[in-house]
């Protein structure tokens, strides 16, 4: 989610990840991720994320697959795929809005170096994260002129059955290499989900390999 880039025409490119953090729950993590848009600003988002319990070592993964193309500077649409062990397939439609080509937001942002967007989502699979989604992504680079990123996501899920349902969660990341970083990771939801965890904040350390 975080890897998604801005949907217009440029350069073919390709992100690949592999992150390894640890939380003040009791949990630790691995993410793999792969990232790649074509020149015609078609991209394909691949993640997968494994959680571990210290304790009792059970493990909780996750499969994401995205897909996108942009319609033009303003807006695209997105297709995704998402399975959670234990649980059955999910499948989501929707629009991407560009903020930074969005007039009454374009300069402000552009002034805070931040790059940020907008999903839509109308899901299937109701019974576990609803019916609908709406995606915040943000990423400013060197806020405050420090050698720092913060990235990160607000969502929102619509949910019929057990009451809608907000998760944010937001990557401080300090590179320290080409190739290396260390990020803190906060983590906010604000009710108990067999899917997204525990209800209220979370605290993780960790780092990513970028290649």
């Amino acid at each position: 989610m975080a890897l998604l880039l801005a949907m217009s025409h440029a350069n073919a490119v390709t992100i690949s990840r592999l992150q390894a953090r640890v939380s003040d729950a009791d949990t630790y993590s691995f993410t793999e991720s792969v990232f790649h848009r074509f020149e015609d600003g078609t991209y394909v988002l691949q993640v997968y994320d494994n959680e571990r319990d210290f304790d009792s070592r059970d493990s909780h993964e996750r499969h994401e697959l995205y897909l996108g193309r942009p319609i033009n500077d303003l807006l695209g649409w997105v297709v995704r795929g998402q399975k959670w062990s234990g649980s059955s397939a999910m499948a989501a439609a929707g629009l991407q809005l560009e903020l930074n080509h969005t007039p009454i937001v374009q300069s402000a942002l552009r002034s805070i170096n931040t790059r940020s967007f907008v999903q839509l989502f109308a899901r299937n699979r109701t019974e576990q994260l609803g019916n609908l989604e709406v995606l915040h992504y943000y990423h400013l680079k060197s806020p405050l002129g420090l050698p720092l990123e913060i990235r990160g996501n607000n969502v929102y899920y619509h949910r019929p059955q057990g009451g809608d349902l907000w998760n944010l969660w937001a990557d401080v990341i300090h590179p320290v290499h080409r190739h290396w970083d260390l990020y803190y990771r906060w983590n906010f939801l604000d009710k108990a989900d067999p899917l997204l965890g525990r209800q209220g904040h979370t605290s993780s350390l960790g780092f990513r390999f970028n290649f």
